[in-house]
């Protein structure tokens, strides 16, 4: 980055604050960092169960790890608001493995019934007016993300930013919720993004397969047979722009 800010210091300017305003204005609402972690307990419980088939018993209790993953997630993560009947519910009476894994279910599905209710989409400019009008501030072309992963050999033919699109989809996955953004080129394709923050724990590891498809893709286009039959593995980009994002 060093480099880059002695060579291109416009671009350089340009492409941190376009990251800069997706790290601070993108993060997630308290009730969607509560979902995703209500989901990783009953992920971590369901896999101790899974490893320990007598642990769903009932009579058997939580073991002293989960017992202090949940009152460290009621102190620190859990909003306010809620505090108290998940206290109720998980801390302050002693239960078992079976009843903890059937509160967390009834617990996230409260929660995804409550995101599902949320509007579908929102304005950019409620979360960053400096994105919104991206297209007037900059101060240097800068490329869509993403592009140096599809294996070409030169960038010249690489799509530039236009503008981002005037509005944000609220999308709920399965244990996760995130933000799409979608980014106009000058040739006038759109491209949606999905903005993780804070990305999944096996981002990292999902990069790495991705990289290996892309080997493969590049060698099913080297073959006349694969060619005729329009055979690729259909690959999502995946785009770090920060540690966590």
């Amino acid at each position: 980055m060093a480099g880059l800010k002695t060579a291109f210091p416009l671009l350089a300017l340009s492409m941190e604050t376009m990251v800069d305003q997706i790290q601070k204005n993108f993060k997630c609402p308290p009730d969607e960092d509560a979902h995703r972690l209500i989901v990783a307990l009953l992920n971590d419980g369901l896999a101790y169960v899974g490893r320990t088939p007598v642990a769903y018993a009932q009579d058997f209790k939580l073991p002293p790890a989960t017992e202090a993953n949940i009152t460290r997630f009621a102190e620190t993560i859990l909003p306010a608001h809620i505090r108290k009947s998940f206290e109720a519910d998980f801390v302050v009476k002693k239960i078992t493995m079976f009843e903890y894994v059937q509160k967390l279910r009834r617990w996230r599905d409260k929660f995804e019934e409550k995101l599902d209710r949320r509007p579908q989409s929102q304005s950019l400019e409620v979360y960053s007016p400096r994105l919104s009008e991206f297209r007037f501030l900059k101060f240097e072309e800068v490329e869509v993300p993403g592009q140096y992963l599809l294996h070409k050999d030169k960038n010249q033919d690489f799509v530039r930013i236009d503008r981002f699109l005037p509005d944000v989809d609220l999308v709920r996955g399965i244990g996760v919720c995130h933000r799409r953004l979608k980014i106009r080129g000058l040739d006038g394709s759109i491209h949606p993004f999905a903005v993780q923050h804070p990305a999944a724990r096996h981002c990292c590891r999902e990069v790495r397969i991705l990289l290996l498809f892309r080997i493969f893709n590049g060698v099913l286009a080297k073959r006349k047979e694969s060619r005729r039959r329009n055979l690729y593995f259909h690959l999502p980009l995946m785009v770090p722009v920060a540690p966590h994002i």
